[in-house]
Formats: C-alpha cells, structure tokens, sequence
C-alpha cells in the first residue's frame, strides 16, 4: 500500500513533477556525478553473474546499467521510476546501447507491482529521502527480495563546508525552499537504524567521500539547471536570479584549485540482507 495521504500525494506530484522536467539533461553536464556513484552502490551491492536485480528510483540509469554489467547476459536487471519521463529517457538509453538484459518501468517505491520473492538485489540510489513513507519503500524491498538476498542503497551525507554558502544565499536573495525531500538519513545510524527495524540483518552503513570538479563556475551554474538547483531557482525573477549567480561565483572561489573548483561528496551507503529461510 502506499502513503493516500494529501500531503504524500503532494510530495509525490512535486518529485514527479521536478524529476519529469530535467530527464532530457539529468547528469548530462559537468562531472558524471550520479554515473560515478551508481558504480559505487552496484560494487558495493556483490551482484553475482546471473542474477535478477531491481533497481528503485532509476532515473536515467546511474545504477541500472552499471548493475546489468554486474549480471550479464544471463542476468535481468528491472528499473522503476516515479516519473515518466524519466522512465522514457532511460527507456531510450537502454535500447540505443543494445542492453537486453534490462528494462525499466513506471512504478511507485511504497508499492512495488512484484511478487514476493523476486529478486537476488535491490538498489536504491539518493531516493529514501524523497519517499513520504521511506518505512513502507524498505518493507516493499524486502518483501520482493529473495531469502538471503542483499538490499544497498546509498543517501546524502554531510555537506562540503567551502559549499555551505548555498542555503545562506537562497535565504539573502529570498529564493523560494522548495522541499521536494524529507530530510532524513544523512546519518548512517538512522539508515540502519531503518533497516533494521525493516527486518534486515547484518546491516551495515558507512560514510565515503570523493571528491569531484568542476571545470569553472559557468558548468557548475549549468549543472544546476540539469539538477538541484533547477526546482527552487527556476521561478525566481531575472534580476534576483542575476545577483543570486553573482555572489554564488564569489563564494565557490574558496573551493578553486588548478583543475577547477573542487567539491568533496560525502555519500552513506547501507547494505543489509534478508534473513535466510530457516
């Protein structure tokens, strides 16, 4: 069952929405952000050859892709996505790179149309925090994974502290907090905390860091339109949006070195394993 709730009906309309109008760009601009990290979480996930992966909120395919190599031929790997665009656009990445072995469908986490017991892995990549009931999401995870198999799933950490001018600035230049997101597990004792209670055993979360760079702060402004930034920036007047950009160049200085302007990402990434049968 899902979350009926009004105020869950909304969230969901605002992530579908948000979503829905950057799928032609997402990730497209600047560092491959979202590639990388898919990588990270799918290695992290011990995917065997042959296996059968579901793969949760996969907008263009960060974790699909790199979890279909992972099976191989022999394997299946199934994406659903909130948004329909999203699953069009992966939908079309699928099909021009020649992969057989997966596919992709619009489907809502809190209630997966799978039965019981149907896959070896799940994954979920910086998506908890968007679900209304991210409990009912990790309790559909486990009921669709077979005994023993492995859920991994990775969220937001701490923020780069030569990047926590960004907040500061919406609030001085009065840009709207448009809150597509809950929030939650930033920390890895609440993610597994989470899974825990979900009902999954030997669970283990842990914080990483890698850093990425910008080229200069012209892609990092581009970027922001094919992510994040887009949802609160995209409704602010012309002149506001012009001074806003002015003193975000400013204040990302503090993060230039020779390359470009450099950013750590603090990522949490969790796994846990349904119990076996006995």
């Amino acid at each position: 069952m899902t979350d009926d709730s009004s105020e869950a009906r909304d969230r969901k309309a605002l992530v579908r929405g948000y979503f829905g109008g950057i799928a032609t760009t997402y990730d497209s601009i600047g560092p491959p952000i979202f590639t990388v990290l898919g990588r990270m979480l799918v290695e992290r996930a011990d995917i065997p050859r042959g296996a059968h992966v579901l793969d949760v909120a996969t907008g263009r395919g960060a974790q699909l892709f790199a979890a279909a190599d992972a099976v191989g031929p022999t394997g299946h790997v199934v994406g659903v996505d909130l948004s329909p665009e999203m699953v069009r656009e992966a939908a079309i990445e699928i099909a021009q790179r020649g992969v057989t072995h997966a596919t992709i469908r619009q489907m809502d986490a809190e209630a997966l149309e799978f039965p019981d017991a149907t896959f070896d892995r799940v994954t979920c990549g910086f998506a908890l925090f968007f679900f209304p009931a991210a409990e009912r999401a990790l309790a559909e995870f486990h009921r669709v994974l077979r005994p023993g198999g492995k859920v991994a799933t990775s969220t937001w950490g701490e923020l780069d502290p030569r990047w926590a001018w960004y907040d500061e600035l919406t609030r001085r230049h009065n840009v709207p907090n448009v809150n597509i997101g809950t929030g939650r597990f930033k920390m890895p004792s609440e993610l597994e905390s989470a899974l825990g209670q979900t009902g999954f055993v030997d669970v283990k979360a842990q914080v990483e860091s890698i850093e990425f760079i910008f080229a200069n702060e012209d892609e990092w402004w581009d970027r922001m339109w094919a992510h994040g930034g887009s949802v609160e920036l995209a409704g602010v007047a012309q002149e506001i949006l012009a001074r806003f950009k002015a003193d975000a160049f400013e204040r990302m200085q503090a993060a230039r070195g020779p390359e470009g302007l450099h950013r750590v990402t603090h990522i949490v990434f969790a796994t846990a394993t349904k119990p076996p049968q006995p």
